[in-house]
């Protein structure tokens, strides 16, 4: 005969305590994104293509960089400034008297602009280094190309140098500050 329901014996019941520390949540996936990560990524790629963009066009921070870091003089005197970026620039300025006591002048032209320049006649300014001498040119010489200067290239001219007083005004050559300019644009003076 079977006991009663009632009389019947359940098993105990058991609750599911733990033993020991208390489960750990898992670390949340170290590959996934949250707003924070997305804003240094976005960052970083801001600061990426400006980096781009300056390395590619570096005439478009020269001036102002330069005026940022230039002072306009020195003790008082004006300082020559150098010919903006995109300029043509004359370089290795070398003058010397031919047989008939004439000043002759040889210099490399250096156009730095990617396209070819416009013109064929330009004007050459040597001034004095800052700090010495008026700030005023002490010679020049006009150039006359055949051709127009390719962009990114140089060529040797030679001519006739108008310098007042001679090349005993003159600085060392290596120190001679050169500036070109086209002939219609008025003679620049330092700034004072």
């Amino acid at each position: 005969m079977m006991p009663p329901p009632a009389a019947r014996q359940t098993p105990p019941v058991v609750e599911d305590v733990p033993s020991g520390p208390a489960p750990v949540e898992p670390p949340p996936d170290v590959f996934s994104l949250r707003p924070s990560h997305l804003l240094v990524f976005l960052f970083a790629l801001l600061t990426a293509v400006a980096a781009a963009v300056l390395l590619s066009q570096p005439e478009l921070v020269a001036e102002w960089r330069d005026r940022l870091t230039a002072p306009a003089e020195v003790d008082g005197v004006a300082l020559v400034p150098l010919p903006p970026p995109g300029m043509i620039e004359a370089a290795g300025v070398r003058a010397w008297r031919d047989e008939k006591a004439q000043l002759r002048v040889r210099a490399t032209l250096v156009n730095h602009q990617m396209s070819a320049a416009r013109d064929l006649e330009y004007e050459v300014q040597l001034f004095a280094p800052a700090g010495e001498g008026t700030g005023k040119p002490l010679g020049g010489f006009p150039v006359k190309l055949e051709e127009p200067l390719a962009g990114r290239s140089a060529r040797e001219v030679e001519a006739m140098l108008d310098a007042p007083g001679g090349l005993a005004d003159f600085p060392p050559w290596n120190e001679l500050i050169a500036r070109v300019r086209r002939p219609g644009e008025a003679a620049e003076e330092p700034e004072r």
